[in-house]
């Protein structure tokens, strides 16, 4: 008895492996089937031996063909045959052909892999997309299999087979596919190759993979190109990069009326959208912030934020497309023109929304590139906000800090005064009490201006030597006996200025808890980027955790904003502050993430 062919399937469907081994083993006396899937089946190849591989694939033609270029780079001996579609399309593909599915083995097997039946290439060309013709080696058109309705196959199929490359495409164009010709023929694989047809004044863009399939009848070798129109897909390349372009100028808008009017222009004119709106939330409302000169004025009027296709965009965060608008239906359209329409939210914010006179005139892909453009819009927004909360709140800080300087500090200055009229009157014991609960006064203005009018902001960076502005801030601190170890070797990125102001506070912070006599040491940090101030002092509260709040302070004159004011200037910094216990058992306060 004839030793049976052994056929090795992989499948990307379970049920289509089930449909193909019934077919085969049915049909197919002699023939003897493994399974495998698509990722398993090199690593059977490689233990097992196979006379022929049947790749069925029912999602998408090109993963299959991907699958059948692995098996023959790694194989190139080995026969593969291929088919693609729905389960019902390949069952009915491995039944059609003459001889059934075992004459399509046994073909594979006896004969070469370079040579295939019209009757299998023309039933594969159906599942593949638009084109498949065979082109010689002298670049002549030898026949059509699939494609004569495509806009790029001239009508006169007869004219077209006899033809020559150039004939249809640009210099440019044929050259490169001479190259891709001569590549498949000369290594013997599939080639893949993109290209431009201009056809009746419009351009088209096929993708296609160019397969060597042996001599012609007059016994030159041959090509067969099979190719799809991926012109929709270069559009949507394009799109794709200019709204990426556009996203920089919406992100230059200085008001929210003004991202939306950017928003509107790109939608026009990247996607030549005819009628759009951009609303914004404002209350319980959805006001049109922007709205294209060709919509009726209807559109541009407030809807409830609950109200249609707009308010349920805006409450669910969700997109819609409508391919049909229906009479009496919940998408509420502005004007009775409106046949089909597409909604997608602006973030928390508001709603774009764009539509047609025309039914079914969006799609997925316009979902896509509206939700990426919208996503913009939607960061210059927040962008805009940030920067409006923080002028007002830069303007409340101003108008506290003016009426701290000088509501606050003139009826102190006239205090000081008097005080000082009053002890030259009299030698009583009141008068040191009042000047340092005075003196407090004085340092609480000056420590709340700072925090005030530098806590949060910082100036252009430089490097900064650390141990330069250490000793900056000692000098400027009253340390009386105190002793300052700083052995730091770092230069950081950081406003010297609000720098200096982090190490005063921390200088004076360590001398007035730790004593008169207190070292204080500045080093970098050893496991990463940063720097720490430490003290041998009597160390660190109980409830550490409360340390950098406004107002909190240990010590008894204390005004409890200097480690607040640390804190600000370090996160402005984009830094992190800590509060830990030194070696010697006093406070360690550790600043990191910096950059060198």
């Amino acid at each position: 008895m004839a030793r049976p062919i052994r056929v090795l399937h992989t499948t990307d469907s379970f049920e289509t492996d089930e449909t193909v081994l019934t077919t085969l083993e049915d049909e197919s006396a002699g023939i003897s089937v493994s399974r495998a899937p698509p990722d398993e089946a090199l690593d059977r190849l490689d233990i097992e031996t196979f006379d022929c591989v049947v790749v069925t694939q029912t999602e998408t033609w090109r993963q299959g063909v991907e699958t059948v270029e692995r098996i023959r780079g790694a194989y190139p001996g080995l026969p593969v045959l291929l088919a693609t579609g729905t389960d019902e399309a390949i069952s009915g593909l491995l039944r059609s052909v003459d001889g059934g599915v075992t004459e399509q083995v046994r073909t594979a097997v006896d004969g070469s892999r370079d040579t295939a039946t019209r009757e299998q290439v023309e039933m594969l060309s159906e599942t593949f997309p638009d084109i498949a013709f065979y082109i010689d080696e002298r670049g002549r058109y030898t026949d059509v299999l699939a494609g004569t309705d495509s806009p790029v196959v001239p009508d006169d199929t007869e004219q077209f087979v006899g033809s020559r490359v150039g004939d249809l495409l640009s210099p440019e164009v044929t050259d490169r596919v001479r190259r891709t010709i001569d590549r498949a023929l000369e290594s013997e694989e599939i080639q893949s190759i993109q290209y431009e047809v201009q056809r009746d004044g419009h351009s088209r863009w096929l993708e296609a993979r160019v397969s060597p399939v042996g001599e012609g009848d007059d016994g030159v070798r041959q090509v067969l190109w099979v190719a799809r129109d991926i012109t929709a897909q270069k559009q949507h390349e394009a799109a794709l990069e200019a709204l990426h372009e556009m996203a920089t100028t919406i992100q230059t808008a200085e008001t929210v009326e003004e991202a939306c009017e950017l928003t509107l222009t790109a939608a026009a004119d990247v996607l030549e959208f005819e009628i759009c709106s951009v609303s914004i939330k404002e209350g319980e409302w959805l006001v049109p912030y922007a709205l294209s000169e060709d919509a009726q004025p209807e559109g541009g009027q407030r809807r409830p934020v609950d109200q249609g296709l707009a308010g349920q965009t805006f409450q669910t965060g969700e997109s819609y497309i409508v391919d049909q608008v229906s009479p009496g239906d919940e998408t509420d359209p502005a004007f009775d023109s409106i046949e089909s329409g597409l909604s997608v939210p602006v973030g928390e914010y508001g709603v774009f929304q764009a539509v047609s006179t025309e039914p079914g005139t969006f799609d997925d892909s316009d979902i896509t590139l509206v939700e990426l453009l919208v996503s913009h819009t939607t960061t210059a927004i927040e962008r805009i906000e940030r920067e409006e909360a923080l002028t007002r709140k830069t303007e409340r800080l101003e108008q506290f800090a003016s009426f701290v300087s000088h509501d606050l500090r003139n009826p102190l200055n006239v205090a000081n005064l008097r005080l000082e009229l009053l002890a030259e009157e009299t030698d009583s014991n009141h008068v040191d009490g009042l000047a340092g609960a005075l003196d407090r006064m004085e340092r609480l203005i000056d420590e709340l201006l700072t925090l005030a009018r530098q806590g949060e902001t910082i100036g252009e960076t430089e490097p900064v030597q650390l141990a330069s502005v250490v000793r900056q801030a000692w000098s400027n601190v009253e340390t009386s006996t105190a002793t300052l170890v700083c052995p730091a070797d770092l230069t950081l990125q950081a406003d010297r200025n609000r720098l200096t102001a982090v190490l005063e506070n921390l200088v004076g912070n360590a001398v007035e808890h730790g004593g008169a006599d207190v070292t204080v040491t500045v080093d970098v940090l050893d496991d990463e980027p940063g720097f720490y101030v430490a003290d041998d002092g009597s160390g660190l509260p109980a409830d550490t955790e409360r340390l950098f709040e406004s107002g909190y302070s240990t010590a008894a004159n204390g005004t409890g904003f200097g480690l607040r004011i640390v804190k600000d200037i370090v996160e402005a910094h984009g830094w992190r502050v800590q509060v830990t216990e030194s070696e010697s058992g006093g406070a360690r306060v550790e600043i990191s993430g910096v950059e060198g």
